[in-house]
């Protein structure tokens, strides 16, 4: 009995946790003059992160402590290798961001735009075709591996009561 218990226990808790990544991807706004700010500094340092196969970036210019975040998501937007091999620390940037809100818990600052110069490393309009790609692939992702969790248990004689 403990055990038909801690399953339906992990069915709800992974449940609610693929409901809550479907709605906030649902509800993510595409970046756009009224959601993001422009900032100008010197370009500081950037730091690779890695976690699980995906890519991230920090980004920092001297004027401010703030950690200009290029998620994962939006990694493939950013032209990692050609920004450091032509930006120098000292080098003016434009960055634009939008704070994110995760449904209200907590808000993370994400760059939308990165331009150095004359040249463009990251570009609004590919920022927001992944949130549109996002909008509709990560709540069907969702859905699925939840009817497939339910389809398991239930096709193994499992049931939740």
């Amino acid at each position: 009995m403990k055990s038909d218990r801690t399953k339906k226990i992990a069915f709800i808790f992974i449940t609610v946790i693929m409901s809550l990544v479907a709605i906030d991807c649902l509800l993510t706004q595409p970046a756009n003059e009224q959601n993001i700010t422009t900032v100008k500094g010197h370009f500081k340092a950037i730091e690779v992160g890695v976690a699980k196969g995906d890519t991230s970036y920090c980004l920092y210019i001297n004027e401010n402590q703030t950690n200009y975040k290029i998620s994962a998501d939006w990694s493939g937007c950013f032209q990692y290798h050609n920004f450091i091999n032509n930006v120098k620390q000292g080098d003016e940037l434009t960055v634009s961001f939008k704070i994110e809100h995760f449904l209200g818990l907590f808000n993370s600052i994400r760059a939308v735009s990165v331009v150095a110069g004359d040249n463009t490393f990251m570009s609004v309009d590919c920022v927001n075709f992944k949130i549109e790609d996002n909008r509709f692939k990560m709540p069907l992702m969702c859905l699925l591996v939840i009817a497939f969790i339910w389809g398991y248990w239930f096709l193994r004689g499992t049931k939740l009561k």
